[in-house]
């Protein structure tokens, strides 16, 4: 009986922090640095709500990478406020959490030397459209659509315009094909290791994903343009992708895919295995006899093949 309602308590709890989490889903974060783009670690954060709202205040101090994350936010407007000794404390106002759009990444945020008495710099966070076009580039803020959050970079290039899909699964630009670029470095990947990598790449870790029909002169012989996925500064993830297959005839395979990711640092790696069984039987018989002369050929041939 006591084992019963101990259960029944933890399931209790369980469901109550569940339901807490669902309620809650905002999150804010960021990555400080200083003037010469150098971390700034044990700064304090603090996470002020409007005086309209009853969420309450919270703070926190910034990693040895210069992070910092604020989660399980309530919907509603905050702004945050950064202090450091020497420094200028910074104020980040008129920040919405709320159903449309509740992940939000500040990205790199720079602290300037405190050489003056003036009061602290205040900026109003301002979001970006969802689809900007400009020189016949198109760019998509990935941040500010609330697909990032739960879905990964293959998904979020569906919604991209100007890109498709071709039968083979390859990403095309107006029908042809486009240098794909990650942090503007180019992707040496077939096809089925570059959609192996987009499904492993969380949206969440992506800024923008920018559309180039006029690529800069590098790319200039792309007739597919250029896509280049921008992620976010400072975000640390660790992402992966397992792939299993099997065949009637006794094929198969096993691949995968693991991508590491944090400031100044970005890994990828790939790898596939397969066994292939094919058993093979065959039969041929042949013969000719010549209407003009006494000659007669006969020849048969059996063949077996094995192949593992």
């Amino acid at each position: 009986m006591n084992h019963k309602i101990g259960l029944f308590i933890v399931c209790f709890f369980y469901i109550i922090s569940a339901s807490s989490q669902v309620g809650s889903p905002g999150i804010i974060g960021g990555n400080l640095l200083d003037e010469k783009s150098a971390a700034v670690s044990g700064a304090t954060v603090e996470l002020l709500p409007l005086a309209d709202t009853s969420h309450l205040k919270r703070s926190t101090a910034t990693s040895s990478q210069g992070e910092f994350s604020f989660t399980g936010l309530s919907f509603g407007y905050y702004r945050v406020r950064i202090s450091y000794i020497g420094f200028k404390p910074m104020l980040i106002d008129s920040i919405h959490v709320r159903e449309e759009r509740f992940d939000f990444s500040l990205n790199d945020l720079l602290l300037k030397l405190n050489v003056t008495t003036e009061l602290e710099e205040v900026v109003v966070y301002a979001e970006k459209p969802l689809i900007q076009s400009r020189d016949g580039n198109l760019t998509y803020n990935a941040a500010e659509s609330p697909l990032s959050a739960g879905s990964n970079a293959s998904e979020l290039l569906k919604n991209v315009p100007l890109i498709a899909t071709d039968p083979d699964g390859k990403l095309t630009v107006r029908g042809k094909e486009p240098k794909i670029l990650i942090d503007d470095k180019p992707v040496e990947l077939n096809a089925q290791q570059l959609q192996d990598f987009l499904e492993s790449l969380p949206g969440s870790m992506i800024e923008r994903i920018e559309v180039m029909t006029n690529p800069p002169p590098q790319y200039a012989n792309e007739q597919g343009g250029v896509i280049n996925i921008v992620t976010r500064k400072g975000r640390v993830g660790l992402g992966g992708r397992i792939n299993v297959s099997a065949g009637t005839r006794g094929e198969t395979g096993l691949s995968g895919n693991i991508n590491y990711r944090r400031k100044g640092l970005a890994i990828n790696f790939n790898a596939g295995t397969g066994l292939n069984k094919y058993n093979g039987y065959g039969y041929s018989k042949r013969e000719n006899i010549y209407p003009d002369s006494s000659n007669f050929l006969q020849s048969s041939y059996n063949n077996i093949n094995k192949s593992n």
